[in-house]
């Protein structure tokens, strides 16, 4: 090698000496955080104090909730395994009160309608537009 060559080579040496330790700690804190498995429910709210009903089966719990003067009532509905419909409704009476989706518990506050006292719930899958269940209390 000649004089200039050498010279030309430990400058590019001694350059890459410094910017390869700093590429490699830019490119370590650039790296994203993992990301948290999140539930894509929204949360619960408390339960109502009062247990009007309760219906059992083995895949989910169903309660019907209401306070001390039945002015508001709440649906709980608890899934131990997924439903077999992925687009599950429920309905109390004519009223829309939410989706069923995975595991895990829902809660759903509605005011009961004039005429009775205990709304019939219904589950509803939209995708076939069947009925899959209907719960009197």
């Amino acid at each position: 090698m000649i004089k200039p060559l050498r010279r030309r080579h430990l400058q590019i040496w001694s350059l890459l000496a410094v910017l390869l330790p700093a590429a490699i700690l830019t490119a370590w804190l650039v790296v994203p955080q993992p990301a948290t498995d999140l539930l894509l429910q929204p949360e619960t709210a408390a339960p109502l104090p009062l247990l009007l009903g309760q219906n059992d089966k083995p895949e989910r719990t169903v309660s019907l909730r209401a306070v001390a003067d039945s002015s508001m009532l709440q649906l709980e509905w608890v899934a131990r395994s997924p439903l077999t419909a992925p687009s599950a409704l429920v309905y109390a009476g004519p009223a829309l009160l939410g989706r069923i989706g995975p595991r895990g518990n829902y809660r759903f506050s509605f005011r009961p309608s004039p005429g009775s006292r205990r709304p019939q719930i219904i589950l509803y899958d939209i995708i076939h537009h069947t009925v899959i269940e209907k719960i009197n209390f």
